[in-house]
């Protein structure tokens, strides 16, 4: 028989909830949830969704419902239960890979019914971005095997796995598996925003000379990305982070907003607007989205313990903000933005031992890091935000310390090191 062709999007079937009570109402909010998780699903541009009513058709023809992923062509099967007691709900998931019959997830979600159709609502976003998330890091792993004959979209996610490194080495790698998927298809969206992050994130880290002209470059790989699909909430996050970088806020603002619009049950939507929400002055406001953003996943990356710290540091939580940051440094220990703001936390409590040792710590793997290119490391809109940012990391010696490191005073590893 010929070998399949690999699709560009996995795709997951919704199989229908069952209520575990013999109540009709119950049984309808069950299938109303599971309608509602596909719709939400839907909305992710990274995967096709097979909703409930196809699958409960399958199921009507006396298939069973292991079968009814490979019947349905589907790489997942998501299904779920859902118990009412007293004025809660509980609604365990679990997901399934249609081939090998493993479970990839599984997990409850608790939530009251006072309002069923908030419930309903709440739920549904959550558990889709929890499953979202899960088929995400599971095409990343199947796309790290060994072969020869990637797809541009299994190159593209090869890039996002060197990406997340949160190293320079890392960074070129995704660079490079980038550029090879759009030699082979011009229109890989995925490509260009992937090429659009590695630019936009070279300029923010400063482990380029020129981080102006990296976050240019990044804007400009974005509007590509989003000429080929403007409904795409991954498009809107990455343009709005170099516009970010640029201190176009009320751009990025606009560029969050959208994201969100199109799909309010995405994580990195989330996270990118509790971020633009910090650099913008409102931090309060940003510690809320970065609880929703936490809800749709406990298992949140690294940068997210960035925002988290940005947040803080405005507060005033400067406790918080260091053990925020502390926990992302520990994580990522090459990744110059978190030990950055650790070391302005620490001048800020006076503890400047600490806060210089940071300081040489990230010039030890960043030498390029400078006083005077901090507006694109941290793009504060309030000028005096700017001033705390800046004024803090000059108490920390960050000016000296690159002073000595420059007269050959310090180790310097350089950004190309792996």
């Amino acid at each position: 028989a010929p070998a399949k062709v690999a699709k560009s999007k996995p795709t997951i079937a919704i199989l229908p909830f069952d209520s575990m009570s013999g109540d009709p109402m119950h049984q309808m909010f069950a299938e109303g949830l599971s309608d509602d998780v596909g719709t939400e699903l839907g909305r992710f541009n990274k995967f096709d969704v097979i909703d409930r009513r196809t699958t409960q058709s399958q199921l009507d023809k006396g298939i069973d419902s292991m079968a009814v992923g490979q019947a349905l062509d589907a790489q997942f099967m998501l299904q779920g239960s859902v118990r009412f007691a007293g004025n809660r709900v509980r609604v365990a998931v679990q997901m399934t890979d249609s081939q090998s019959g493993k479970n990839t997830w599984a997990e409850r979600f608790d939530h009251d019914t006072e309002d069923e159709f908030a419930a309903q609502d709440n739920l549904s976003r959550t558990i889709a971005g929890s499953a979202a998330q899960t088929m995400f890091e599971h095409s990343v792993q199947l796309a790290l095997r060994d072969n020869p004959n990637a797809s541009p979209e299994e190159l593209t996610l090869q890039g996002w796995a060197a990406f997340r490194q949160i190293t320079y080495p890392g960074l070129l790698q995704a660079r490079a598996l980038g550029n090879r998927a759009l030699e082979i298809d011009k229109g890989c969206i995925g490509a260009w925003r992937l090429l659009s992050y590695t630019y936009g994130f070279e300029g923010n880290q400063q482990w380029t000379d020129d981080p102006l002209g990296a976050m240019h470059k990044g804007v400009e790989l974005a509007e590509t990305a989003l000429s080929l699909n403007d409904l795409s909430t991954g498009n809107y996050i990455v343009l709005g982070s170099a516009e970010l970088g640029l201190g176009n806020h009320e751009r990025a603002m606009s560029c969050a907003q959208k994201a969100l619009k199109l799909n309010a049950s995405d994580l990195d939507a989330r996270a990118f607007m509790a971020n633009a929400l910090t650099m913008a002055g409102r931090p309060e406001e940003a510690l809320e989205e970065l609880k929703i953003a936490s809800e749709l996943n406990p298992k949140s990356p690294a940068w997210h313990g960035l925002y988290y710290g940005r947040a803080f540091f405005l507060l005033d939580r400067l406790r918080e903000a260091e053990d925020s940051l502390s926990g992302v440094v520990s994580r990522t220990p090459k990744y110059p933005a978190p030990r950055l703001l650790l070391a302005a936390v620490l001048a800020q409590l006076d503890r400047l031992k600490e806060a210089r040792e940071q300081v040489a710590k990230l010039l030890h793997y960043s030498p390029l890091v400078k006083l005077g290119n901090l507006s694109v490391a941290m793009p504060y809109k309030d000028p005096e935000h700017q001033a705390k940012f800046e004024g803090n990391l000059t108490r920390a010696g960050l000016g000296e310390v690159a002073a000595e490191m420059a007269q050959g005073n310090g180790n310097v590893i350089p950004i190309t090191a792996t």
